[in-house]
């Protein structure tokens, strides 16, 4: 708690002089140090504050530093001295090297912008100007440019460089329209003129030449006219056009009359002679061209020989006559051997090849017909093929040979599938039908004969039934099935009544006689067989005897009867029983039956001894 003062009495506070200092290098700021201020007061205690410190940076310019000195009491006195800071350090300035820069298109000057102009300055603000400006019109040649960079507090700099604009731009020109002109008449050359094209640059400044003058004599044919252009700065242009005289007069030519002959003998052609054609052409240059040259040969027929004359220019003129060959020699032809061969398999013809005759004319020129082809088909039998031959005048030859079929084919016949049946009931026997087979030749023509008569008797077993199939030229074939007939039903047999006997006296057996069963079957003949024989001895037990009867078809059947043999027997069997009560327990006897033994049929009786010891 502040402590009340009736006489409020201020501090005293005295501040250092005014200040003036510079910038630090490269910096917009220097650091100002000042002497701690004296501050007095009568409580003996004062605090001096302010915004600003000693030792703190300081902007370029005047600032006003203010002290201020507080006691306990709140009591307040304040001084004030300036801090100026002077900005000395010259901006820097470096210009672009010097340089090269062409016109504008279609200008004597170029609009100049520089690169690489930097200005600094510790003040952190820097003006640069520079005569004559960017961007400034610069006309051709070198001009110095001079920069000037000064800062807020009127320190400078200065630096200069060139620049020098140059002229590359051709001069523009556009020359005359190709020029195209007839020769005068019966003349070779005609006489052209034309205007002298205009030329610009943007130098202002553009002298025009020519390669020929005006109203020229040109001969026939092209020639290139050449205009340059050239500004003081040695750039140039140039262009051309041409003047083309054309040479529309066409030659004169004329041929001779037209030629009649024969071929040579033995030749198709003929040698003919004739005498060339003159022409003549207003240019004093032609040439004569034909489709033929005299001496040369000429084949049979009318030969259009054609001559064309034509001058350097391309004008032609043309003219022609007929050279008739004529032919009369006859052809020559040539036929093949006879031919003979086989049918082709299946059919009635056969497809016949042959190398067509070689037919000759001096002309090398047949039209050859027959009445048959190589590669037709040919009937059975003999065929005559006639060759015609004829050359284009329309003299002839012809000839002919024989082409002779011959048919050895076997007739095709597919027997029916092998036949089964059943006898019928109770016969040995069966009735067998079938259909007659297809049987095909290449003829068309096959008779079929069988060994058996469809719907004849068959007997039990396999018999063979054959087809034979022939044709009209003595070719023929067979084939066969079987007719099979099987044996489907069973013997009969029956066995007699079962047989119950005891043994014979004192033997362990008994002899068993009975009747042998009788057996029938539809097939006449059976087997009986058994696995015992009446009279035979039999064991203590029941037999089983069966009879089987089988046909020679393997069906069978069986009937069977039993043997039992029996014996009598007493069987005694002593049973001793240990017990410690009073009442024994007997035991059943029939518990000890099962001592008739291994005897498994047997009449026996049973007698049981029992003996009850108390224990």
């Amino acid at each position: 708690m502040a402590l009340y003062d009736s006489n409020p009495e201020e501090p005293t506070i005295t501040c250092p002089e005014n200040i003036d200092t510079v910038t630090e290098p490269g910096k917009p700021t220097a650091i100002v140090n000042w002497t701690r201020p004296s501050a007095a007061d009568n409580s003996g205690n004062v605090t001096v504050t302010s915004y600003y410190r000693s030792g703190m940076d300081f902007n370029i310019g005047l600032t006003v530093v203010t002290l201020n000195a507080t006691d306990p009491s709140g009591n307040m006195d304040s001084c004030q001295f300036n801090v100026t800071v002077n900005d000395t350090e010259d901006p820097g300035l470096n210009c672009p090297k010097d340089f090269t820069q062409e016109t504008d298109i279609a200008e004597p000057f170029a609009d100049v912008y520089w690169p690489n102009l930097n200005a600094t300055d510790n003040s952190g603000s820097v003006n640069v100007t520079c005569s004559p400006e960017e961007g400034s019109e610069f006309i051709i040649g070198s001009t110095n440019v001079y920069c000037n960079a000064t800062d807020p507090s009127s320190n400078w700099n200065t630096c200069n460089f060139t620049i020098t604009v140059i002229d590359k731009e051709q001069p523009n020109m556009t020359c005359p329209d190709d020029i195209e002109k007839k020769t005068l008449v019966g003349k070779p050359f005609t006489f052209v003129t034309w205007s002298f094209p205009n030329a610009t640059d943007n130098s202002g400044n553009v002298t025009v030449t020519c390669s020929h003058e005006s109203g020229t004599k040109f001969t026939i044919g092209s020639s290139n006219i050449s205009f340059n252009a050239s500004d003081p700065y040695g750039n140039w242009y140039s262009c051309h056009f041409i003047v083309t005289v054309i040479d529309v007069e066409r030659p004169i030519i004329i041929c001779p009359d037209n030629i009649n002959i024969t071929t040579n003998p033995g030749q198709p052609t003929a040698v003919v002679n004739w005498t060339q054609p003159n022409a003549t052409d207003n240019s004093g240059n032609v040439t004569v061209s034909g489709s033929h040259q005299p001496g040369s040969e000429f084949v049979i027929n009318i030969t259009i020989v054609n001559y064309t004359a034509s001058d350097p220019s391309g004008n032609e003129e043309s003219c022609y006559f007929n050279v008739t060959v004529f032919d009369i020699e006859d052809p020559h032809i040539l036929c093949p051997d006879n031919i003979k061969l086989n049918t082709d398999p299946g059919k009635p013809t056969a497809i016949v090849n042959w190398t067509h005759p070689y037919a000759t004319d001096n002309s090398q020129y047949v039209f050859v017909t027959s009445n048959h082809q190589p590669g037709t088909e040919f009937d059975i039998g003999s065929t005559v093929v006639n060759y015609n031959v004829s050359d284009y005048s329309g003299n002839m030859d012809s000839c002919h040979f024989n082409v002779t079929v011959v048919d050895k084919e076997r007739p095709n016949m597919t027997c029916p599938d092998n036949i089964e049946e059943n006898t019928l009931i109770g016969k040995p026997f069966a009735v067998v039908n079938w259909s007659l087979p297809n049987a095909t030749d290449n003829t068309g023509n096959v008779t079929v004969t069988c060994s058996h008569e469809s719907g004849t008797k068959f007997t039990i077993g396999s018999t063979n039934v054959s087809f034979n199939a022939s044709d009209p030229y003595g070719n023929w074939f067979s084939c066969y099935f079987q007719v099979i007939i099987i044996d489907w039903e069973r013997p009969s047999i029956f066995c007699p009544d079962n047989i119950n006997i005891t043994t014979n006296p004192g033997q362990p057996t008994a002899v068993v006689n009975w009747t042998e069963p009788n057996a029938t079957d539809n097939s006449g003949n059976v087997t009986v067989s058994s696995n015992r024989q009446s009279g035979s001895k039999f064991v203590i037990n029941m037999t089983v005897v069966n009879y089987t009867a089988r046909d020679p078809s393997g069906n069978e059947d069986s009937c069977h009867f039993n043997v039992t043999v029996i014996e009598e027997a007493l069987i005694t069997t002593s049973v001793t029983q240990n017990r410690t009560d009073e009442n024994p327990v007997l035991v059943r006897p029939d518990f000890f039956l099962h001592t008739c033994g291994d005897k498994p049929m047997c009449q026996y009786r049973c007698q049981v001894v029992m003996t009850i010891t108390k224990w």
